[in-house]
């Protein structure tokens, strides 16, 4: 499912095998933006993340989207979509 918004710099849509390493890179290492997080969920072990992503990846496979994921899509610039 795709929902564009007329005049908005907004895209939202599912997610797809290309967001699988950029959503290990932000759940590796530090980051920035991790100084100003609050601890909202506790950080996923190395083989949490991976298998984490092995499920997103054949939930993108079968377009099986739960609850859960599908109202955490990634948002991304139209200019990348």
């Amino acid at each position: 499912m795709t929902i564009t918004l007329p005049n908005q710099s907004v895209y939202l849509r599912d997610w797809e095998t290309k967001d699988l390493n950029l959503y290990r890179d932000y759940n590796t290492g530090h980051h920035k933006w991790m100084d100003f997080d609050g601890p909202y969920y506790p950080k996923l072990t190395p083989s949490e993340l991976e298998n984490k992503l092995e499920k997103l990846q054949q939930k993108i496979n079968n377009n099986d989207w739960s609850h859960q994921e599908k109202f955490s899509s990634l948002l991304a610039p139209m200019t990348n979509c």
